[in-house]
């Protein structure tokens, strides 16, 4: 099984947070705000982990703990975990425009090595069946990423949030042959 997905392993959380980190960076050094769907004012990545924690959404309860904070205090990752689906946690950062969220999946080092170039074309093949989400890479760890736009209702949010939690798992069973 793919042991560095499995909640308590530390090392993997750290490496989940180096990675997502380095990619807000890279959006933006802004501070980081979503749209209250309420009055339309903004709000920050803190208020909408109040709001998400505990949501419950298509049955579904998310769990969301804030895991990176900026040098000024501004919560700039979630770690969003929906329940049913706890090996597979979602980090969510924001720029200005846009909600990215990454699921991580499986390092390079854990698949097969006569099968990485099959396994490649086939996550070029699944992309498009998988409904809001894309595969990428960062590093050598393998992710499913989505994004939304930051004028997102919170409910649309937590059913996006949803989605990805499945589509995480069933590319996993999907790409189980590729893996060691």
């Amino acid at each position: 099984m793919l042991g560095f997905i499995r909640p308590g392993n530390k090392e993997n959380l750290v490496k989940g947070l180096d990675i997502l980190c380095r990619v807000s960076y890279l959006i933006s050094n802004a501070t980081f705000y979503v749209i209250n769907n309420e009055d339309k004012r903004t709000m920050s990545l803190k208020e909408l982990a109040i709001q998400l924690n505990g949501f419950i959404k298509d049955g579904f309860t998310l769990d969301v703990l804030p895991m990176q904070e900026s040098g000024d205090g501004e919560i700039t990752v979630l770690q969003v975990v929906v329940e049913g689906f706890d090996e597979l946690p979602i980090f969510v950062t924001a720029t200005e425009e846009q909600i990215l969220c990454v699921t991580n999946l499986f390092t390079k080092d854990e698949v097969k090595a006569d099968t990485l170039d099959e396994l490649n074309a086939m996550l070029l093949k699944l992309t498009v069946n998988v409904p809001l989400s894309s595969f990428g890479m960062i590093d050598d760890q393998y992710v499913l990423f989505g994004a939304m736009s930051v004028t997102t209702l919170v409910d649309n949010i937590a059913h996006e949030l949803v989605t990805q939690a499945e589509n995480s798992l069933e590319a996993l069973e999907a790409l189980e042959q590729f893996l060691n």
